[in-house]
Protein backbone atom coordinates (compact mmCIF):
# COMPACT_ATOMS: atom_id res chain seq x y z
CA UNK A 1 0.00 0.00 0.00
CA UNK A 2 1.36 3.41 -0.96
CA UNK A 3 1.48 6.30 1.52
CA UNK A 4 -0.86 9.29 1.28
CA UNK A 5 0.52 12.65 2.38
CA UNK A 6 -1.91 15.19 3.81
CA UNK A 7 -1.10 18.87 4.28
CA UNK A 8 -3.69 19.83 6.88
CA UNK A 9 -4.55 22.15 9.71
CA UNK A 10 -6.21 24.36 7.10
CA UNK A 11 -8.65 24.42 8.93
CA UNK A 12 -8.03 22.02 11.80
CA UNK A 13 -11.72 21.11 12.13
CA UNK A 14 -11.99 19.72 8.59
CA UNK A 15 -8.59 17.99 8.32
CA UNK A 16 -9.64 14.97 10.45
CA UNK A 17 -12.39 14.24 7.92
CA UNK A 18 -9.72 13.50 5.32
CA UNK A 19 -8.01 11.08 7.69
CA UNK A 20 -11.28 9.35 8.57
CA UNK A 21 -12.56 9.18 5.00
CA UNK A 22 -9.36 7.67 3.62
CA UNK A 23 -9.24 5.08 6.38
CA UNK A 24 -12.90 4.19 5.97
CA UNK A 25 -12.45 3.73 2.24
CA UNK A 26 -9.40 1.50 2.77
CA UNK A 27 -11.20 -0.56 5.42
CA UNK A 28 -14.24 -0.99 3.16
CA UNK A 29 -12.08 -2.26 0.29
CA UNK A 30 -9.66 -4.47 2.21
CA UNK A 31 -11.77 -5.55 5.17
CA UNK A 32 -10.51 -6.75 8.53
CA UNK A 33 -8.54 -4.18 10.48
CA UNK A 34 -6.84 -2.61 7.49
CA UNK A 35 -6.14 1.10 7.66
CA UNK A 36 -4.33 3.55 5.42
CA UNK A 37 -0.68 4.53 5.38
CA UNK A 38 -0.94 8.29 5.97
CA UNK A 39 1.55 11.04 6.71
CA UNK A 40 -0.22 14.11 8.10
CA UNK A 41 1.68 17.38 8.27
CA UNK A 42 -0.59 19.73 10.18
CA UNK A 43 0.47 23.37 9.91
CA UNK A 44 -0.31 26.58 11.75
CA UNK A 45 -2.87 28.12 9.39
CA UNK A 46 -2.82 31.65 10.84
CA UNK A 47 0.25 32.97 8.95
CA UNK A 48 -1.36 31.98 5.62
CA UNK A 49 -4.94 32.84 6.57
CA UNK A 50 -3.91 36.35 7.62
CA UNK A 51 -2.76 37.04 4.03
CA UNK A 52 -6.12 36.34 2.37
CA UNK A 53 -7.01 40.01 2.58
CA UNK A 54 -4.36 42.13 0.92
CA UNK A 55 -1.44 39.72 0.88
CA UNK A 56 -2.35 36.91 -1.46
CA UNK A 57 0.89 37.24 -3.45
CA UNK A 58 2.76 36.17 -0.32
CA UNK A 59 0.79 32.94 0.17
CA UNK A 60 2.48 30.79 -2.50
CA UNK A 61 5.98 30.97 -0.93
CA UNK A 62 4.62 30.07 2.52
CA UNK A 63 2.53 27.23 1.13
CA UNK A 64 5.46 25.93 -0.94
CA UNK A 65 7.63 25.81 2.16
CA UNK A 66 5.04 23.75 4.01
CA UNK A 67 4.57 21.40 1.05
CA UNK A 68 8.32 20.88 0.75
CA UNK A 69 8.31 19.90 4.41
CA UNK A 70 5.67 17.27 3.68
CA UNK A 71 7.49 16.03 0.57
CA UNK A 72 10.65 15.56 2.67
CA UNK A 73 8.74 12.85 4.55
CA UNK A 74 8.48 10.87 1.27
CA UNK A 75 4.74 10.36 0.71
CA UNK A 76 3.77 8.63 -2.53
CA UNK A 77 1.02 11.16 -3.26
CA UNK A 78 -0.27 14.41 -1.75
CA UNK A 79 -3.58 16.01 -0.85
CA UNK A 80 -3.78 19.69 0.07
CA UNK A 81 -6.63 19.79 2.61
CA UNK A 82 -7.87 23.25 1.64
CA UNK A 83 -9.68 24.15 -1.57
CA UNK A 84 -9.04 27.91 -1.49
CA UNK A 85 -5.28 27.31 -1.33
CA UNK A 86 -5.29 25.38 -4.62
CA UNK A 87 -4.99 28.67 -6.48
CA UNK A 88 -1.73 29.39 -4.64
CA UNK A 89 -0.70 25.78 -5.25
CA UNK A 90 -1.13 26.28 -9.00
CA UNK A 91 0.72 29.60 -8.90
CA UNK A 92 3.67 28.05 -7.07
CA UNK A 93 4.19 25.27 -9.63
CA UNK A 94 5.40 22.97 -6.85
CA UNK A 95 2.93 20.20 -7.67
CA UNK A 96 4.37 19.70 -11.15
CA UNK A 97 7.90 19.61 -9.73
CA UNK A 98 7.23 17.25 -6.85
CA UNK A 99 7.57 13.93 -8.64
CA UNK A 100 4.48 12.48 -6.94
CA UNK A 101 0.78 12.90 -7.78
CA UNK A 102 -1.15 15.78 -6.25
CA UNK A 103 -4.90 15.15 -6.15
CA UNK A 104 -6.26 18.53 -7.18
CA UNK A 105 -9.64 19.23 -5.57
CA UNK A 106 -11.12 21.36 -8.35
CA UNK A 107 -9.89 19.29 -11.28
CA UNK A 108 -11.18 16.06 -9.74
CA UNK A 109 -14.55 17.59 -8.79
CA UNK A 110 -15.02 19.13 -12.24
CA UNK A 111 -14.24 15.80 -13.91
CA UNK A 112 -16.77 14.12 -11.62
CA UNK A 113 -19.48 16.68 -12.43
CA UNK A 114 -18.81 16.33 -16.14
CA UNK A 115 -19.02 12.54 -15.99
CA UNK A 116 -22.33 12.85 -14.11
CA UNK A 117 -23.66 15.01 -16.98
CA UNK A 118 -24.38 17.98 -14.73
CA UNK A 119 -25.02 21.15 -16.73
CA UNK A 120 -25.85 23.84 -14.15
CA UNK A 121 -23.98 24.01 -10.87
CA UNK A 122 -24.33 26.17 -7.77
CA UNK A 123 -20.82 27.06 -6.53
CA UNK A 124 -20.30 27.49 -2.77
CA UNK A 125 -17.21 27.85 -0.60
CA UNK A 126 -15.46 30.55 1.35
CA UNK A 127 -16.31 34.16 0.57
CA UNK A 128 -13.18 34.44 -1.56
CA UNK A 129 -13.97 31.24 -3.47
CA UNK A 130 -17.52 32.34 -4.23
CA UNK A 131 -16.42 35.78 -5.39
CA UNK A 132 -13.44 34.57 -7.42
CA UNK A 133 -13.59 33.02 -10.88
CA UNK A 134 -10.93 30.41 -10.03
CA UNK A 135 -13.12 27.50 -8.90
CA UNK A 136 -15.79 28.15 -11.55
CA UNK A 137 -13.20 28.03 -14.31
CA UNK A 138 -12.59 24.30 -13.93
CA UNK A 139 -16.27 23.55 -14.55
CA UNK A 140 -16.70 26.10 -17.30
CA UNK A 141 -13.74 24.62 -19.19
CA UNK A 142 -15.70 21.37 -19.31
CA UNK A 143 -18.81 23.07 -20.70
CA UNK A 144 -20.81 23.47 -17.50
CA UNK A 145 -22.60 26.60 -16.33
CA UNK A 146 -21.67 27.84 -12.86
CA UNK A 147 -24.10 29.93 -10.83
CA UNK A 148 -22.90 31.99 -7.88
CA UNK A 149 -25.10 32.97 -4.92
CA UNK A 150 -26.16 36.59 -4.64
CA UNK A 151 -24.33 38.98 -2.33
CA UNK A 152 -26.61 38.42 0.66
CA UNK A 153 -26.34 34.64 0.27
CA UNK A 154 -22.56 34.82 -0.09
CA UNK A 155 -22.42 36.71 3.21
CA UNK A 156 -24.61 34.13 4.94
CA UNK A 157 -22.73 31.14 3.53
CA UNK A 158 -19.40 32.74 4.49
CA UNK A 159 -20.71 33.26 8.03
CA UNK A 160 -21.76 29.61 8.22
CA UNK A 161 -18.34 28.47 6.97
CA UNK A 162 -16.49 30.67 9.47
CA UNK A 163 -18.60 29.38 12.38
CA UNK A 164 -17.83 25.76 11.46
CA UNK A 165 -14.12 26.57 11.10
CA UNK A 166 -13.91 27.65 14.75
CA UNK A 167 -14.27 24.01 15.78
CA UNK A 168 -16.53 24.93 18.70
CA UNK A 169 -19.95 24.20 17.20
CA UNK A 170 -22.39 21.96 19.08
CA UNK A 171 -24.51 19.26 17.41
CA UNK A 172 -27.63 21.39 17.74
CA UNK A 173 -25.85 24.37 16.23
CA UNK A 174 -24.68 22.21 13.31
CA UNK A 175 -28.31 21.28 12.68
CA UNK A 176 -29.29 24.96 12.67
CA UNK A 177 -26.46 25.84 10.26
CA UNK A 178 -27.45 22.97 7.97
CA UNK A 179 -31.04 24.21 7.89
CA UNK A 180 -29.83 27.71 6.99
CA UNK A 181 -27.73 26.37 4.14
CA UNK A 182 -30.49 24.08 2.91
CA UNK A 183 -32.85 27.05 2.76
CA UNK A 184 -30.45 28.65 0.27
CA UNK A 185 -30.10 25.44 -1.74
CA UNK A 186 -33.88 25.15 -2.07
CA UNK A 187 -33.95 28.49 -3.90
CA UNK A 188 -31.69 27.03 -6.58
CA UNK A 189 -33.11 23.51 -6.77
CA UNK A 190 -35.19 24.24 -9.89
CA UNK A 191 -32.32 25.68 -11.92
CA UNK A 192 -29.27 23.73 -10.74
CA UNK A 193 -28.36 20.06 -11.11
CA UNK A 194 -25.98 19.96 -8.14
CA UNK A 195 -24.09 22.10 -5.65
CA UNK A 196 -20.30 22.33 -5.30
CA UNK A 197 -19.20 22.36 -1.66
CA UNK A 198 -16.06 24.29 -2.54
CA UNK A 199 -14.51 24.49 0.91
CA UNK A 200 -13.64 21.78 3.41
CA UNK A 201 -15.96 22.99 6.18
CA UNK A 202 -19.40 22.94 4.53
CA UNK A 203 -19.38 19.13 3.98
CA UNK A 204 -19.17 18.73 7.76
CA UNK A 205 -22.80 19.86 7.93
CA UNK A 206 -23.78 16.65 6.14
CA UNK A 207 -21.17 14.23 7.50
CA UNK A 208 -23.22 12.55 10.23
CA UNK A 209 -26.79 12.90 9.02
CA UNK A 210 -29.17 11.33 6.56
CA UNK A 211 -31.30 14.48 6.35
CA UNK A 212 -32.51 14.97 2.76
CA UNK A 213 -30.56 17.57 0.78
CA UNK A 214 -32.29 19.83 -1.78
CA UNK A 215 -29.57 19.24 -4.41
CA UNK A 216 -26.96 16.54 -5.09
CA UNK A 217 -23.71 17.45 -3.35
CA UNK A 218 -20.31 17.57 -5.04
CA UNK A 219 -17.75 17.23 -2.26
CA UNK A 220 -14.24 17.78 -3.66
CA UNK A 221 -12.66 16.61 -0.40
CA UNK A 222 -14.34 13.21 -0.59
CA UNK A 223 -13.41 12.88 -4.26
CA UNK A 224 -9.77 13.69 -3.42
CA UNK A 225 -9.82 10.90 -0.85
CA UNK A 226 -11.29 8.43 -3.34
CA UNK A 227 -8.58 9.21 -5.87
CA UNK A 228 -5.86 8.90 -3.25
CA UNK A 229 -7.16 5.52 -2.10
CA UNK A 230 -7.41 4.28 -5.70
CA UNK A 231 -3.77 5.24 -6.15
CA UNK A 232 -2.61 3.88 -2.79
CA UNK A 233 -4.23 0.51 -3.33
CA UNK A 234 -3.32 0.22 -6.99
CA UNK A 235 -6.86 -0.61 -8.10
CA UNK A 236 -7.63 -3.11 -5.33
Amino acid sequence: MKTVGLLGGTSFISTPQYYLTINRLVAARLGGYHSANIILKSIDYQPIKSLYQGGRNEISPLLSREIRGLLALKPDCVILCNHSLHEALDESGIASQAGVPFFHAHQIAADHAHSANYQNLLALGTAYTMQSSYQAGFYQERGMRVIKPNEAEIAEIAEIQKIIATGTVSTNHIKNLRERLNAILIRYSAKCDAVILGCTELPLLYAETETPVPLPLIDPAFLQCEKAVDFALGGR
